[in-house]
């Protein structure tokens, strides 16, 4: 965290009003304020001891609760990897694509859309987001609107079609620029960055003036994720720098996420395990893995390994 000490003096703020407060919840928010603090430093065990804490704490009273204490373990669950506890919590919430969609179970709804994608089942999701989507303009909700646009990009880039989840990413861009948001974006991990930077990227490729007023917060977005914003920098390369000399040597220049992908396949990584990782099915991993080798001109992993090294891009 880049102003540390700003944070804990902040915190020791927050909490020295709250047991000041009349509020009967204050107990039940700080734990999980506080689980959210664990949760983005990725002690995913911490997180859910202190959400058993704020479920423990909660007193009922007349102020809904927007997003339940067992949703947001859910979503600690699928940080986690353990799908299955996800799983279990939307069968025991009763949960489905069909339900009618009301604005106190949007949450848990849109926690299910998550579930689906880890799960593979795209469509779904998708069809679910799509009507999250149109409820919240029709109340023009817009913080909903910003995490429902977000989880579709995703989504549509576990399905494999970029132009969707950019287009969706640049609608959500444009609503969280004036409020300044960086956190709801960060919180989506190395995925979203990576979608980010690729629609930095494509900005400069069109040569026009469309999305142009969105650069100045898309930077600053990729500076929050510990990355330069100058597209000349090394936080590009290779994968956005075609014209770099590292990668000059290839026909065609890597895509962020096939860069990822070649990431992964470093670590040793299976395609199944990599799909897991990237919310990904597993025949656009494979899509993936084709085009990098014919990039690289390899026909194997450990000779597709060895010549990204040669050329600097791991």
């Amino acid at each position: 965290m880049k102003d540390a000490e700003g944070f804990a003096r902040h915190w020791q703020k927050a909490e020295e009003l709250g047991r000041r407060t009349t509020l009967v919840d204050w107990p039940q928010r700080w734990h999980v304020a506080q689980a959210r603090v664990k949760q983005d430093e990725g002690d995913f065990a911490a997180a859910l001891d202190l959400l058993d804490e704020a479920q423990r704490v909660y007193v009922k009273n007349p102020v809904p609760n927007l997003r339940p204490v067992a949703a947001l373990k859910a979503q600690v669950y699928l940080r986690q990897g353990h799908l299955s506890k996800a799983q279990a919590w939307a069968r025991a919430r009763g949960l489905t694509v069909n339900d009618d969609l009301i604005y106190l179970r949007e949450f848990e709804h849109l926690m299910l859309a998550r579930v689906l994608i880890t799960e593979n089942r795209i469509t779904q999701a998708l069809a679910l987001l799509h009507r999250l989507l149109a409820a919240a303009e029709a109340g023009q909700r817009i913080g909903s609107m910003l995490e429902i646009l977000i989880v579709l990009a995703l989504a549509h880039q576990a399905h494999g079609d970029t132009a969707a989840a950019l287009a969706a990413l640049e609608r959500a861009l444009a609503l969280a620029e004036p409020e300044g948001y960086v956190r709801t974006f960060m919180n989506e991990g190395e995925v979203m960055r990576l979608l980010i930077a690729d629609f930095r990227f494509r900005i400069e490729k069109r040569g026009s003036r469309e999305g142009q007023n969105l650069i100045g917060y898309v930077d600053k977005l990729l500076v929050a994720f510990g990355k330069s914003a100058d597209v000349d920098s090394a936080a590009f390369t290779p994968a956005l720098r075609a014209g770099a000399s590292v990668v000059r040597p290839l026909i065609e220049p890597l895509s962020p996420r096939e860069l990822e992908v070649l990431q992964l396949i470093s670590q040793g990584l299976a395609n199944q395990e990599i799909a897991d990782r990237l919310f990904l099915a597993l025949s656009t991993v494979k899509g993936y893995t084709r085009t990098l080798f014919d990039k690289l001109q390899v026909q194997r992993r450990t000779e597709a390994v060895a010549r990204a090294r040669e050329l600097g891009l791991l």
